[in-house]
C-alpha cells in the first residue's frame, strides 16, 4: 500500500511539474552588437517563429546595438545566465571552448554561401552543439556574416601591405593573433565598439571586422580604405544559455531549437546580398573596396595558414577543422 502511494505522489507531483511548465511564460533576450543587418533579421524570424508556436508561453526581446552591453559583457551575461542568448564573433567564445576557433580559419570555405552551406549541414551542426557544454553554454547556430575584412588608414593591397601597423582584432587567441604576426602587424585586441575612436585618434592603424561594422559605424568618414581578406570568413555564432533551454522543458526547447535552426536559411542569400550593397555604399561614399589578386591572394594565405598550422596541429581544434575541411570539400561545386 506505502508503495503504491509512493508512486501515486510521484506521477502526481510529475503532472504538476508538467503542467507548471505548460502555464509559465519564459523570458528570452536576444543581444547582438549590430543593427539592421543580417544577424538582427535572423533575430526577427526566430521570434516570429517561435512565439507563434508557442502561443504566449514564450516572449522573445530583441536587443540589437550593444543595447545589454559591449561583447564581452554579454558573452559574460549568456554564461552566467543573466542573458538568454547573444550573438557574437565565434572567437569570443573560444575562452568557453577552443574549438570555436575552428571555423575561422582562412582558406576553409569559398564563398560567403559556401560557409553558409557547411554551418547548416547536420553533421556540422551536430558537431557546434557539443561546443561549450561543459562551461554551460551552446551555440543553437553559427553562421557567416560575410567576409572578413580591413578598414585601414592607409592601403592594403597584399601581404607586405601588413607590415608595421596596429590592428584591432577581436581577441587575443593564437588562431586571431599569430597570423598578423606572420605578416609583420602588431594584433590589438579590442571590443569592436573602440575600433573607430581608436582611429580616428590614431592609436591603432587598421581594424579588422565584417564590413558591416565598418558600413554601419560610418568608418568612410575616416579611412576611405578597406580590403576583403582571400577566403577570409567572420562566422558568428547565436550562443544561448544551456540551463535556460533546458528549463523550457521539451516541447518549448524543441520549439526554439526548430526555429533557430529555421530562420539560419537567411544566411543563405542575405549575407552576399549584405556585402554586396555594402561595398557599393562604401564606393558611394567615396572609399575604395580592394580584393588582391589571384598571386596576392595566394601569398597571403600561405603565411596566414603557415602560422594557423602551428596552432591547429597541437590543439583540440585540429578535429573541428578536419570536419570543416571534408563537408567543404563535399557541398563544395563542381
Amino acid at each position: 500500500m506505502l508503495l503504491k502511494k509512493t508512486a501515486y505522489a510521484l506521477a502526481l507531483a510529475a503532472l504538476c511539474t508538467g503542467s507548471a511548465l505548460a502555464q509559465q511564460t519564459f523570458t528570452m533576450k536576444l543581444s547582438t552588437p549590430t543593427i539592421n543587418d543580417v544577424t538582427h533579421e535572423w533575430m526577427k524570424q526566430f521570434k516570429a517563429g517561435a512565439e507563434a508556436r508557442a502561443k504566449g508561453r514564450l516572449k522573445v526581446e530583441i536587443y540589437p546595438a550593444n543595447q545589454l552591453g559591449s561583447v564581452p559583457r554579454t558573452v559574460e551575461g549568456v554564461a552566467l545566465g543573466t542573458i538568454e542568448l547573444t550573438f557574437v564573433s565565434a572567437g569570443y567564445f573560444a575562452p568557453y571552448d577552443l574549438r570555436f576557433e575552428g571555423m575561422e580559419t582562412p582558406g576553409l570555405f569559398d564563398t560567403i554561401g559556401h560557409a553558409n552551406k557547411v554551418m547548416l549541414d547536420p553533421e556540422v551542426r551536430k558537431r557546434l552543439a557539443t561546443y561549450g557544454v561543459a562551461k554551460g553554454v551552446e551555440p543553437l547556430l553559427c553562421a557567416a556574416n560575410g567576409p572578413m575584412a580591413v578598414a585601414s588608414l592607409k592601403p592594403i593591397k597584399g601581404a607586405d601591405d601588413f607590415k608595421g601597423l596596429k590592428i584591432r582584432t577581436p581577441g587575443t587567441t593564437p588562431l586571431q593573433v599569430n597570423p598578423l604576426r606572420a605578416l609583420g602587424a602588431s594584433p590589438v585586441a579590442m571590443p569592436i565598439g573602440e575600433g573607430l575612436p581608436s582611429m580616428q585618434n590614431k592609436t591603432i592603424d587598421a581594424v579588422m571586422a565584417s564590413p558591416v561594422i565598418f558600413q554601419g559605424f560610418k568608418y568612410y568618414d575616416v579611412t576611405k580604405h578597406q580590403a576583403f581578406l582571400p577566403k577570409s570568413y567572420l562566422m558568428a555564432c547565436g550562443v544561448a544559455n544551456k540551463a535556460f533551454l533546458t528549463s523550457l522543458g521539451p516541447e518549448l526547447e524543441q520549439i526554439v531549437r526548430e526555429e533557430a535552426t529555421k530562420a539560419q536559411a537567411i544566411f543563405l542569400t542575405r549575407s552576399q546580398a549584405e556585402t554586396d550593397a555594402g561595398k557599393k555604399t562604401w564606393e558611394q561614399n567615396g572609399g575604395e573596396v580592394v580584393e588582391f589578386s589571384p598571386a596576392e591572394s595566394q601569398r597571403y594565405l600561405e603565411v596566414v595558414n603557415g602560422a594557423t598550422a602551428k596552432v591547429i596541429g597541437s590543439s583540440l581544434i585540429k578535429g573541428e577543422v578536419d570536419l570543416l575541411t571534408a563537408t567543404a570539400q563535399r557541398l563544395r561545386q563542381p
